[in-house]
């Protein structure tokens, strides 16, 4: 969630040049990718997310930068994503297959424990269920689809984004700090492909979940991101799969249509994985394409991605508001860290039962 200036100025609909904000997010991605190797254990990506929040925060930020940033964190972030499809081929489509798999184990009991822990906690189905959407799913994108769906109100969304917002980014936090393979930890950490699966199954916004692999270079970004398209297609059965046991008269009288959500970036990178694995299987470009095709590859992978990855989390820290979530009422924040413990357990569960279930997908 952005600070309350910032979106009353996005909302009223007033319009500005997106470049302000986009050349800001660039800045800081390039601050980013130049202070990276002298704070280490970080990496460009969390600093990038890190330095957005900083600056939003304690400085602020002018209203004519809004467009661009709300442009870089979400349009950049959903292009970059699709364009890793292109870099990363077989073991990407591999990974979402296993994401896919994977979310019914970690999306249907979290929406379950969060409407039984919601009516505990005197909240309305409408609302424990975008939260829990939120923290099993894909945060805000997730929150605002299941809303179309229940007709959730400004309210309920509001609280469910600021709820899984601040705990998604505590989560990539402690994710990269304690599970990562690093200099920092040598006690307990998992390997990358395990890493990869965990960050992009148990943190819930795609800005955040970028962050978190980056700790193990961009490779690891391409596999957990197909690990988080996959629980972003679980929006529409997730929905439908709760409504049938809402015993609340409000909710019961809705009738949920039975709708999927299919990102369109998401299905952009799959597409971009088959036909990657397709030239790599059968090498239908000539040699004098193939060469050119490499060095194309090559920029995408240490360059230009990287690059485009930075400014959309940026982007994404230039909308954190601490404010707002210390501002949020207890019992909202009460499930989600709930929801966001649950999600992360699960996850760790069906990530540990992969690396013995799944030996050719996760290597010690």
């Amino acid at each position: 969630m952005g600070n309350e200036d910032l979106m009353q100025f996005a909302d009223k609909g007033e319009s500005s040049p997106q470049l302000l904000g986009v050349f800001y997010c660039i800045a800081i991605a390039l601050v980013s990718h130049a202070t990276a190797p002298f704070l280490t254990p970080s990496n460009p990506f969390v600093l990038s997310l890190i330095y957005g929040v900083l600056i939003v925060n304690l400085i602020g930020i002018p209203k004519g930068f809004v467009p661009g940033i709300k442009y870089s964190a979400h349009q950049i972030m959903q292009m970059t994503t699709a364009a890793l499809g292109i870099v990363t081929g077989v073991s990407g489509l591999t990974y979402f297959g296993f994401g896919l798999l994977g979310s019914f184990f970690i999306v249907f009991p979290t929406l379950a424990l969060s409407q039984w822990l919601g009516e505990r906690l005197n909240l309305n189905p409408n609302q424990a269920m975008l939260i829990g959407a939120g923290a099993s799913i894909s945060g805000a994108s997730a929150i605002f689809e299941t809303a179309m769906r229940i007709e959730g109100s400004e309210e309920e969304i509001g609280a469910a984004v600021k709820g899984t917002a601040v705990f998604g980014l505590i989560s990539m936090l402690l994710y990269s700090l304690l599970l990562a393979p690093s200099r920092l930890n040598r006690s307990f950490c998992l390997s990358r492909e395990a890493y990869s699966i965990l960050v992009g199954s148990g943190i819930n916004e795609a800005s955040y979940v970028a962050a978190a692999a980056g700790f193990l270079g961009f490779e690891a970004i391409s596999l957990a991101l197909a690990i988080k398209i996959a629980r972003m297609f679980m929006i529409g059965p997730g929905v439908f799969f709760f409504s049938l046991f809402l015993r609340h008269e409000r909710a019961a009288s809705r009738r949920t249509a039975v709708t999927s959500y299919l990102p369109l970036y998401g299905m952009a990178f799959l597409l971009c994985g088959i036909l990657r694995a397709y030239f790599d299987a059968f090498s239908p470009l000539p040699i004098s394409l193939e060469k050119s095709w490499n060095e194309l590859e090559n920029a995408l992978k240490v360059t230009i991605l990287p690059l485009l990855l930075s400014m959309a989390l940026a982007g994404s820290g230039s909308q954190v508001n601490v404010r707002e979530f210390l501002r949020a009422e207890s019992n909202h924040m009460r499930l989600a860290a709930f929801t966001t413990l649950v999600v992360g357990l699960l996850s760790l569960v069906t990530t540990l039962i992969a690396s013995q279930v799944l030996p050719f997908v996760i290597k010690s």
